[in-house]
């Protein structure tokens, strides 16, 4: 996995989203939270004109998020992530597969945790 960045689709943005906005130049850009309704909306109407970017789901980002990582598996309490290169992750509770499927980002493994109820 080369890229380090994607873009998202438009549905998919949603206030509380952490992305990287261009500024000055196209090459140039900065951290960015959509942290209200109007932050949104000015993003999402001018978004065919920013190239907003999101970058993919590390195992450092995990970590930050309260999880404990032993080889390719992340620990927290009960549950467990096993990620794969293919932006693919397994969530468990014990022994019990919670979610299986596509999480490219940190705004979509705090989406799921929070479905899931995961503290």
């Amino acid at each position: 996995m080369n890229e380090l960045y994607f873009t998202p689709k438009l549905e998919e943005l949603r206030i509380g989203i952490e992305c990287e906005i261009p500024i000055t130049t196209p090459d140039n850009y900065v951290k960015h939270t959509l942290s209200t309704p109007e932050d949104l909306t000015r993003i999402s109407s001018s978004y065919q004109n920013i190239r907003i970017r999101v970058p993919y789901l590390t195992n450092e980002q995990i970590v930050k998020e309260g999880w404990f990582q032993k080889g390719n598996i992340f620990y927290k309490t009960l549950w467990n992530i096993t990620m794969n290169p293919n932006h693919r992750i397994i969530i468990k509770f014990g022994d019990e597969k919670r979610f299986q499927g596509k999480c490219k980002d940190i705004n979509t493994l705090r989406f799921i945790s929070n479905l899931l109820e995961i503290d």
